[in-house]
């Protein structure tokens, strides 16, 4: 059971303009709260810098901010938990950072935001145009010396932008970013920087240790590069549709929708609200796993006649219209671990493709807006689909006889064969009156 959500904010939970929460996820959040689900924001921003979207999501009661250097209770103020630079470390990088009179230094320190007065202008101009930085502007202290006023707070993020082309290196070198810093950066002219050890996934775990809140009961949902820690901590972590490449190869699944369209307020209502949801029918995924297999038409051909038995075994037999819906989108993606399985090992074999099948299974599966409850029980029939002792469930029965009645012609099994797993493997009535039709002539 999900007790805690943990969201991004940029490109996440946020519209493209940095400053709306979309209103399908503002709604979807806000029935999660009240349904005694904890809500929380795990972002880089600073806790100053939260105000205009707690406004708007009142329901949000926790704060991990800096790339999880530090934490707040949002309703009480309470400051939770802080892991900021050593003063002499972040004295040094801002020292060195002078010596780049065109880079902008932008410091969260106390929760709060400060900058120097030099860079006042270039936060100007890019306020005329943007809403976000207006409100920044609001809430940012100008000081004369940045490196002078932070001698006495706790530093907890260091944020680096406007870097002339090539000196990204040159500075990460001179920082130190090998040995003792936490470094995130999705573009060439920007970087956030932390002390090392901090990021996300353990301001996140800080938390949920202090809430008491295990991470297989936590929901993370973001898209950049300094959300992978946190992608890989939580026991649901979910990736944003347009997010990262690299964050969708640490998540477990994907979003339905982007940020823009409510994509954050889809999957709260995919994974919390609506778990047992299932599209209207499996055309999408039919043509997701053509796609997902373009260039071997076997591999096609074969998913498509394994779903057909399946379905029919399932009607045949009376499945409720929820089970058979599991094992016909099962049949669909029950060969899904061959090509990561050829590609890692060069092996197709059953236990290679159940190792490796439920990973995409659940990411293609929950971009396709099934509920989580589905995607979990189709991930275990991929994970299983090779396996024939102690079978258990009928989804995982008929899914093994399907598969067998397409396996038998393909392969070109023979009388005695057919016969062993007419014996071994076959229950259901319409499973056996299918294999009898089919082979019973052999």
């Amino acid at each position: 059971m999900i007790r805690l959500i943990a969201v991004d904010l940029d490109g996440t939970l946020l519209d493209d303009d940095h400053m709306t929460v979309p209103e399908r996820s503002r709604q979807a959040l806000r029935r999660a709260a009240e349904q005694g689900v904890q809500l929380a924001i795990c972002s880089g921003r600073t806790l100053a810098l939260l105000q205009n979207v707690l406004a708007q999501v009142p329901q949000i009661r926790y704060a991990v901010v800096s790339n999880g250097a530090a934490a707040a209770d949002t309703a009480t103020g309470e400051r939770l938990f802080c892991q900021p630079f050593p003063q002499e470390k972040a004295q040094e990088i801002l020292k060195i950072l002078q010596e780049y009179p065109e880079v902008t230094v932008e410091s969260y320190a106390d929760g709060e935001s400060w900058v120097q007065e030099k860079h006042l202008p270039i936060l100007q101009e890019w306020a005329r145009t943007n809403g976000f930085w207006r409100h920044f502007l609001t809430r940012v202290h100008v000081v004369q010396n940045l490196a002078e006023e932070l001698r006495r707070r706790q530093v907890e993020k260091i944020t680096v932008s406007n870097m002339p082309p090539r000196r990204k290196e040159e500075i990460l070198r001179r920082v130190g970013a090998g040995d003792d810093l936490s470094v995130s950066s999705s573009v060439e002219n920007y970087m956030e920087l932390n002390f090392r050890g901090v990021n996300k996934g353990l301001g996140l775990a800080s938390l949920c240790q202090r809430l008491g809140i295990a991470r297989e009961e936590v929901m993370a949902v973001g898209d950049g590069d300094n959300d992978f820690d946190m992608m890989d901590w939580a026991g649901y972590s979910v990736a944003m549709k347009n997010g990262l490449p690299e964050t969708k190869a640490h998540a477990r699944y994907e979003t339905e929708e982007i940020n823009s369209r409510g994509g954050l307020g889809i999957a709260v209502e995919r994974f919390v609200l609506e778990p047992g949801r299932l599209p209207p029918d499996d055309s999408a995924l039919a043509l997701a796993m053509a796609e997902y297999e373009q260039g071997c038409p076997r591999r096609i051909h074969h998913l498509m006649k394994v779903y057909a038995y399946a379905g029919v075994i399932a009607r045949g037999e009376g499945f409720p219209q929820p089970l058979r819906r599991v094992v016909e989108a099962a049949a669909l993606v029950h060969d899904i671990g061959i090509r990561p399985a050829l590609e890692k090992y060069g092996s197709d074999a059953g236990p290679l493709q159940e190792t490796e099948g439920p990973a995409p299974a659940r990411r293609m599966l929950s971009r396709l807006g099934y509920g989580l409850d589905v995607v979990e029980r189709v991930a275990w029939l991929v994970g299983r689909h090779h396996s024939y002792e102690n079978i258990q469930g009928d989804d995982w029965q008929a899914l093994a006889e399907a598969d067998f009645l397409v396996n038998i012609g393909e392969n070109g099994l023979g009388a005695a064969e057919v016969a062993s797993l007419r014996e071994k493997i076959f229950r259901t009535k319409t499973g056996l009156a299918l294999l009898d039709r089919l082979y019973g002539a052999l």
